[in-house]
């Protein structure tokens, strides 16, 4: 990387127990209670080290919860993207806009609140009933209606589609299974009154195969591997050939603002001013321009650029959609890993699940990165708050790994849900914690005191009288929550 600068913080100490409490938004109560702090200026590798001890930032106020003491302790979560696994909500996600992009077809969501975290994760597919073969007749059949009936596969295939099947049963012969011979089904089979059943799935393939053709399309091509069961997500993704609608992704720099990203400002902005008000019920007014700006543009991390090529700080990737600005994602590119800062969207798009599409679109970003740099193999999601059933959705890309408040260490998230399940607030690692910070660990300390950066032996003893008690006590604290990496890199802003 460049030479780095240093960062500079001015922290808000306190105890947590006279720490004033504020209100939730998760579970809308008065008692969110964390630690903060100013960051005039963060090297992204201060600010690796930082979320990797439970920090986050929003926009430039860097902050930690008091997981003990909060209401909702958020754990900070990440998901290892070289082994990352699609689930199979995932991929309907994926065939869902693959479809849209190909076709311009899309599935109603009337039945799906806007203001719900649902809108940004899987919305399931209507169940359809599959054209069974002949040797699951009977159970299926009783199933329905009780009694043993044979479906008579001739009339089923004349239906278009797998939501006309769903009359079938109807449509049946009282003739029992049990009492049709095997030579008599042999007779019917060869004389071609008994056809073969094909399954529903089999049928939209085959639907499928055929408006493409029509197209001028060849299914093969489109379809290169029958097995989608093992495909990556790099493959998922791939661009399709002659699709109706055109999806284009472009990772413009905020911290310096790009010349891309000044271009699109305004429509950035538009998208997030309709996604706050539609989905979060923010009053228009309080929706500004500055208010966008400092939450999802400014940034305190300098960009670096490594030698392996890649810019390292703070990014929106925007999702465009036929020349339309439709998502953005706000990223943070770190030494270790892609961090996803917020996601807005058009609510007019909904329909797409796009909160679900852009983490696997980040994951995949993560992916490519670590192509260039092996250190770079994590795609950290936030904080994931178990006892905030609307945010454990984040649990739900694999494998994915939370930290332990206090020994600092990574726990498969396996292990630790049933630990939440019966505390909120829970210490998933047995390992010995920190030792308590003395006042010899603070002499290397970096202070920023009067545009002078000093250790905090020469600050102690720059000051004309000894450092009072509850000075020493905050710079402890800061010791201890930012840990040692990081305060004896950082400057500590005390003027």
């Amino acid at each position: 990387m460049s030479t780095r600068s240093f960062s500079i913080v001015e922290f808000f100490g306190g105890d947590a127990a006279d720490a004033e409490a504020s209100s939730c938004g998760y579970c809308k109560n008065r008692g969110s209670v964390s630690t903060g702090m100013w960051a005039h200026n963060l090297n992204v590798l201060d600010y690796q080290d930082l979320i990797d001890r439970g920090w986050r930032r929003s926009g430039c106020y860097c902050y930690k919860p008091k997981m003990n003491v909060t209401c909702c302790p958020a754990y900070t979560i990440k998901c290892d993207a070289r082994k990352f696994k699609l689930s199979k909500s995932q991929k309907k996600v994926l065939k869902r806009i693959n479809k849209f992009l190909l076709e311009g077809s899309q599935i109603k969501v009337e039945n799906i609140d806007p203001k719900s975290h649902l809108c940004e994760e899987e919305v399931e597919e209507e169940e359809t009933i599959e054209i069974l073969d002949l040797p699951d007749l009977t159970s299926k059949a009783e199933k329905i209606s009780g009694t043993p009936k044979i479906v008579e596969s001739s009339i089923l295939e004349k239906h278009d589609s797998p939501q006309d099947s769903k009359d079938a049963p109807s449509l049946t012969v009282t003739t029992p299974v049990r009492q049709i011979s095997a030579e008599k089904t042999s007779e019917l089979k060869e004389t071609g009154s008994l056809r073969p059943c094909k399954k529903a799935k089999l049928l939209r393939k085959e639907r499928r195969a055929e408006r493409l053709l029509k197209k001028g399309l060849n299914p093969d091509e489109l379809n290169p591997k029958a097995d989608q069961e093992g495909k990556t997500l790099k493959q998922h993704l791939e661009s399709l050939p002659n699709t109706k609608h055109k999806l284009e992704l472009r990772l413009v720099q905020t911290n310096p603002a790009s010349d891309e990203y000044k271009a699109t400002e305004n429509e950035s902005y538009e998208v997030y001013k309709k996604y706050q008000i539609c989905v979060h019920d923010d009053p228009e007014e309080k929706v500004t321009l500055r208010q966008f700006t400092r939450f999802l543009v400014d940034s305190p991390l300098e960009p670096e650029q490594g030698e392996n090529g890649i810019t390292y700080g703070s990014f929106h990737q925007q999702y465009w959609l036929d020349g339309k600005l439709i998502a953005v994602a706000v990223i943070d590119i770190l030494p270790k890993c892609l961090s996803s800062v917020y996601f807005y969207y058009d609510p007019d798009y909904r329909f797409l699940t796009l909160g679900t599409y852009a983490a696997l679109r980040e994951i995949a970003l993560t992916q490519e990165l670590n192509r260039k740099s092996a250190d770079l193999a994590s795609y950290y999601m936030g904080f994931y708050i178990h006892s905030c059933p609307k945010m454990r959705y984040k649990g739900q890309y694999s494998p994915s790994y939370l930290l332990c408040p206090v020994s600092y260490t990574w726990h498969p998230i396996e292990m630790c849900k049933p630990l939440l399940d019966n505390s909120k607030y829970s210490v998933f690692s047995q390992e010995e914690v920190e030792k308590p910070v003395v006042i010899n660990d603070l002499c290397q300390m970096k202070i920023l005191y009067k545009r002078k950066a000093i250790t905090f032996a020469m600050y102690s003893a720059s000051q004309r009288l000894p450092l009072l008690c509850d000075e020493i006590s905050t710079l402890k604290l800061y010791f201890e929550l930012v840990g040692s990496a990081c305060a004896t890199r950082m400057l500590l802003f005390r003027e």
